[in-house]
């Protein structure tokens, strides 16, 4: 139980399960599944500013940060910032955001999320595709 936990995303034919281990109080019908843990991927961050802090600021821009994995090396140049994210599945998956980090201009810091299911390019949302997705029906 604790590995299906904590090693999610899981899927079944490419849908997003969502899972929830019930408390000692909790009611069933209080449970929502509408959040699930990502590792989200943070591209194009410049060198000097790959920190924990920074990982822990952009990946609350997604939801509740749950841990933050930084490159080890000495020298810190990683191609990314690893942030497993609670990530409201209601929503369409943001692809990046604009990010200030002090200069004059701000930078673009690309997304990509790890294990991620069936998903509509068109709306950004989970568990269903283009086929299947409204706007891309009405287009």
């Amino acid at each position: 139980m604790i590995r299906v936990l904590t090693n999610g995303p899981w899927t079944f034919d490419k849908y997003l399960l969502a899972v929830h281990k019930l408390g000692e109080e909790e009611q069933i019908q209080n449970i929502s599944f509408d959040k699930v843990s990502f590792w989200v991927q943070l591209h194009d961050i410049p060198a000097k500013r790959m920190t924990k802090e920074i990982g822990e600021r952009i990946g609350g821009m997604l939801g509740e940060v749950e841990e933050v994995d930084i490159p080890t090396t000495a020298n810190l140049l990683g191609k990314y910032i690893r942030v497993r994210v609670k990530v409201d599945t209601t929503q369409p998956l943001c692809r990046g955001r604009l990010v200030k980090f002090g200069g004059p201009m701000p930078v673009w810091v690309s997304f990509k999320y790890e294990r991620l299911p069936i998903f509509s390019y068109w709306c950004g949302k989970l568990n269903h595709d283009e086929k299947d997705c409204g706007i891309w029906l009405r287009s």
